[in-house]
């Protein structure tokens, strides 16, 4: 990633992670980090900031690019760990206080997104919290103009733009490699998938907010499962149950179990 003549730009994405990092753990009130997990970790663009940002926290770093997590082990006192393409197979069996994961979902497929997501969910510890990236509508626009083609052919980015104006989601390879290529995902996608973890609470949400590019997403591990309503109660209803008078909101459910008994 370092390119010569670009130190800034190379510094900034690691800078603009570390703001994001203490926004998440601030939203999430995580008490304290003592170990971190780096995946993908590649050769250390954010570690660095992270093991200066936690100097006495456990790093962890982890990647299927096995120089890159001997650089991070070498340089920045990580504990190496390669990683495989099955998150099922990776040797991490550890909680983490902080999970990072910076443009991993933003090359896979949407089956792919699933087994990460329970892989990281599994590794959070109480209070946890696991901060992660995506392409959204700032890359939509991107390959509309095609002033980026993120390795893609034309062909491939037309497809791409029309499964996510149809489903909010798209994916193409790669070129030889089925298994990775881009992936899009507008904000009620991503926000569908997080509200399929009952376990998993999300912190925030923020658009083009990683290097003014990606979108930037922070969930943290609850103790008591989120669930959806078990009744047929519409949404007003329940909207209403936090502004109307408590008179008002026993009549309404009075009335409407006569309704029901009426139409049983």
């Amino acid at each position: 990633m370092f390119v010569a003549g670009r130190e800034q730009h190379y510094f900034g994405v690691c800078d603009s992670a570390l703001r994001l990092v203490s926004l998440a753990l601030e939203s999430a009130q995580t008490p304290k980090v003592a170990r971190v997990l780096d995946l993908p970790c590649g050769h250390g663009r954010v570690l660095r900031g992270l093991r200066a940002m936690f100097p006495e926290a456990e790093l962890v770093a982890c990647d299927l690019l096995r120089s890159g997590v001997d650089f991070c082990a070498r340089e920045f006192g990580a504990v190496p760990v390669y990683s495989l393409p099955d998150p099922e197979q990776i040797p991490v069996a550890r909680e983490f206080d902080l999970i990072w994961v910076g443009s991993l979902l933003t090359h896979l497929d949407h089956d792919a997104w699933e087994r990460f997501l329970r892989f990281y969910s599994a590794r959070l510890s109480p209070r946890g919290v696991l901060v992660f990236t995506t392409h959204g509508r700032n890359t939509i626009r991107h390959i509309a103009r095609r002033d980026e083609t993120y390795g893609l052919r034309d062909s491939q980015l037309t497809k791409l733009a029309a499964s996510y104006a149809r489903h909010g989601f798209g994916y193409q390879p790669y070129a030889g490699n089925p298994d990775y290529g881009i992936s899009v995902s507008s904000m009620a996608a991503v926000s569908s998938l997080i509200a399929r973890h009952p376990e998993l609470k999300l912190c925030f949400a923020s658009e083009m907010s990683w290097d003014q590019h990606q979108d930037t997403w922070a969930v943290t591990r609850i103790t008591e499962e989120f669930t959806a309503p078990t009744d047929s109660m519409p949404g007003w209803f329940r909207a209403a149950q936090t502004v109307l008078p408590e008179r008002v909101i026993q009549a309404l459910k009075t009335s409407r179990e006569a309704v029901r008994r009426l139409g049983g």
